[in-house]
């Protein structure tokens, strides 16, 4: 370099890029965790939800059994999104019978995140698999 010369090389220019992208290439995975992570609290407030309707449908008109519950009779639909929002769990409810029930939130799509579920249950136990744990 030139003395009076004032600046940066080229090759130290490259050296800061190729640092930079090296950051951002390891904070990309803990990002997206973060992001899945923020997703397993949007399904764990609509299967709190959830519990709350099965609770008061099985006070009022389920008379100790959860056997002919469905989304439709205990009033809320988490899988019920806004014209053109695209959903990003699918929720079911199985295990119906008296006294329990079990609802799960599958993240979708399904084929890449099989077992990415969070669960509640009648007593409002939550399990969390795949990614959620």
């Amino acid at each position: 370099m030139l003395k009076g010369k004032k600046g940066f090389t080229l090759l130290e220019l490259l050296i800061v890029l190729v640092v930079i992208g090296v950051i951002a290439g390891l904070m990309f995975p803990v990002l997206a965790i973060q992001v899945e992570k923020h997703r397993a609290q949007e399904a764990l407030t609509a299967l709190g939800t959830v519990k709350e309707a099965m609770v008061k449908y099985n006070q009022t008109d389920g008379g100790n059994s959860y056997a002919a519950a469905s989304f439709a009779t205990i009033g809320f639909d988490p899988n019920a999104v806004a014209a053109g929002q695209t959903p990003i769990f699918t929720y079911t409810l199985s295990n119906l019978a008296v006294g329990t029930f079990t609802c799960t939130a599958q993240r979708l799509p399904v084929a890449t995140n099989a077992g990415n579920t969070v669960t509640i249950d009648e007593n409002g136990t939550v399990t969390r698999n795949g990614v959620y744990q």
